[in-house]
């Protein structure tokens, strides 16, 4: 079971703006964009439902989401158990949590420090962010229920092939010796 967080701006700050002329057109949006972030699970059997929330999560909130959108999921996913992936995110390394998983009986995947983020949950989010930004829409609510749209409609199909690509992308870092790869 994959899992990540990330963050979904009303406003994003990556508006490019091309023109021939010497006048360039005006682009204005909020000094501070309202963001809501979002947090979840994907594996070859499927996914965990998709929690949003706003403001800063902390590790108590982080073990919360966990308890109340992974656990049991995951259990029908996979009631032969499963091993968890997570980046080392403080929230995710501190001893509270550690306690958590032990408590729950949950193997944790080890992860390499400073390594490249390998995560299949990345591309989702990558595209799911794509999907909200081309809406014209920038009312939060309204991108808050298209992410949860989004995320319900992600295929079996689409989900194998993010996770059956590991191993290459994987072998591809190990010959880039953890840099830069391509994929």
């Amino acid at each position: 079971m994959f899992s990540d967080e990330c963050s979904v701006w009303a406003y994003p700050s990556h508006v490019k703006v091309w023109t021939k002329s010497s006048v360039v057109p005006l682009y204005q949006r909020p000094k501070h964009s309202q963001t809501f972030h979002v947090s979840a699970g994907v594996s070859l059997r499927g996914t965990t439902p998709l929690c949003v929330f706003v403001g800063n999560m902390t590790k108590e909130m982080y073990t919360d989401i966990l308890e109340g959108h992974l656990l049991m999921s995951a259990e029908v996913l996979y009631p032969d158990g499963y091993i968890f992936q997570q980046d080392n995110d403080p929230k995710h390394t501190a001893k509270t949590t550690k306690a958590w998983f032990q408590a729950k009986n949950l193997t944790v995947l080890d992860w390499p420090s400073y390594s490249p983020d390998l995560n299949p949950i990345e591309n989702v989010w990558s595209l799911m962010k794509k999907h909200l930004s081309k809406r014209g829409d920038r009312n939060i609510e309204v991108l808050k229920e298209e992410a949860l749209t989004y995320w319900d409609a992600l295929t079996h199909q689409y989900l194998q092939s993010l996770v059956e690509c590991m191993p290459r992308h994987i072998q591809a870092c190990i010959e880039a010796e953890g840099g830069i790869t391509f994929y």
